[in-house]
């Protein structure tokens, strides 16, 4: 068994999945892998998008097709991001770390920032040493943003984040 394969299985364990859907999230990532004949971590979200459209193209069924992306993101969720760079785990709040599909060159960017950073548990540190950045100056920052490119439509970042959701969802 691959340390990849044995990591997920762990994690997958560690956050309660029943037996069956543990079998399935590695169907997923396996018939990937197999697909490309090279392991998981050296896959592009390219390579993803082609392999799920290929799934559809075969006919299966759309249940199967959402089977896969659901394994295939809990792959490159909790367990690639935190095993090729552990600084790209997200930290949105105390207790409550939150994980996300990041691009191969988004870790890399993420990875150079941190390098430079001196040993802050945080992507966005906060103006006291060992604290993040605040919502209300995360919010502040996005809505400055909205108005510098004229963007007038009513928004949050807690809605970016439920569209970010949704559109990985509509993926599969």
């Amino acid at each position: 068994m691959t340390p990849l394969r044995q990591r997920m299985i762990v994690e997958m364990i560690r956050r309660g999945l029943a037996r069956r859907t543990q079998e399935s999230y590695l169907w997923g990532v396996i018939s990937l892998a197999n697909h490309y004949h090279r392991s998981p971590d050296r896959i592009s979200e390219c390579d993803i998008e082609d392999f799920l459209l290929s799934m559809s193209r075969r006919h299966l069924a759309p249940a199967s097709v959402r089977l896969a992306w659901n394994g295939i993101a809990f792959f490159y969720g909790p367990i690639s991001t935190v095993i090729a760079a552990p600084s790209a785990l997200i930290r949105a709040k105390v207790q409550k770390d939150r994980y996300t599909v990041l691009a191969q060159r988004a870790i890399v960017v993420l990875d150079q920032y941190r390098s430079g950073v001196e040993s802050e548990p945080w992507i966005f540190p906060g103006a006291k040493p060992g604290r993040y950045l605040s919502q209300s100056c995360v919010q502040r920052a996005y809505n400055e943003a909205k108005a510098a490119a004229g963007i007038t439509k009513r928004g949050s970042i807690h809605a970016l984040r439920h569209a970010f959701a949704t559109h990985l969802g509509s993926k599969s």
